[in-house]
């Protein structure tokens, strides 16, 4: 029996799961069915966004084939067996873990996790944040160094001018109460790795060994003034 690859969910099925009418576009008769909404809809929207690793706002900025695809593939997943298994593997997160002290949850949760908070931020002198490391696969051997308010929102601005959101952050600092500070010493320390702006050819290894040196000795300070 001749196959056809659907051109949503990219999975090659027989002809006779398409509809007559629907064969020129390659569209499988889940993915179509899957223009519905309601409960359904949303219990696969919350699957599809748990499987890749992605915001409910990421969900709707995909293209909408890839939309329905992925509610597709979440609709058949959830006919086997009456329960839903993965049928592809979920997408890795490009943040690493990082944690908010309480305060700093409170003002964002005030403010709104946005860029205008960031401008907010800096226009009121606050200094305090995250320094972090980010990659981008196109450019494997530079990273750029830098801080920021809110990690997610910052890295969020980036992957804006990246359609595949490729732009990443494997290494994020503890909360600093001067990361703007962290941040210049730290790229004096590097800078003979420096090629523009922000941006330093460095091994990931160097970065992070360097930013926790400022830390340690940050935290060195601290036991000093303590004793």
């Amino acid at each position: 029996m001749k196959t056809i690859t659907c051109n949503y969910c990219h999975i090659e099925k027989p002809e006779d799961d398409y509809w007559p009418s629907l064969i020129r576009q390659k569209r499988c008769k889940p993915c179509h069915r899957a223009f519905g909404t309601g409960v359904r809809w949303t219990r696969w929207r919350s699957w599809v966004q748990k499987t890749w690793g992605i915001t409910q706002k990421q969900f709707y900025d995909l293209p909408k084939d890839v939309r329905l695809g992925r509610i597709a593939i979440a609709r058949e997943t959830e006919a086997l067996e009456g329960k839903v298994v993965s049928l592809v593997p979920p997408r890795p997160s490009n943040i690493a873990p990082f944690s908010y002290p309480l305060e700093h949850e409170k003002r964002l949760r005030r403010d709104g996790r946005t860029t205008e908070s960031a401008i907010k931020a800096r226009k009121a002198n606050r200094t305090d944040g995250f320094d972090y490391i980010m990659e981008h696969p196109a450019w494997p051997d530079i990273r750029k160094i830098g801080w920021t308010y809110d990690p997610p929102s910052r890295l969020s601005d980036f992957n804006v001018c990246c359609p595949y959101k490729s732009f990443s952050f494997p290494y994020i600092s503890v909360y600093l109460e001067d990361a703007r500070l962290a941040e210049s010493i730290v790229q004096e320390a590097l800078k003979e790795y420096h090629v523009t702006g922000e941006w330093y050819r460095v091994s990931r290894e160097l970065a992070i060994k360097t930013i926790e040196d400022y830390v340690e000795s940050l935290n060195d300070r601290k036991k000093q003034k303590m004793d």
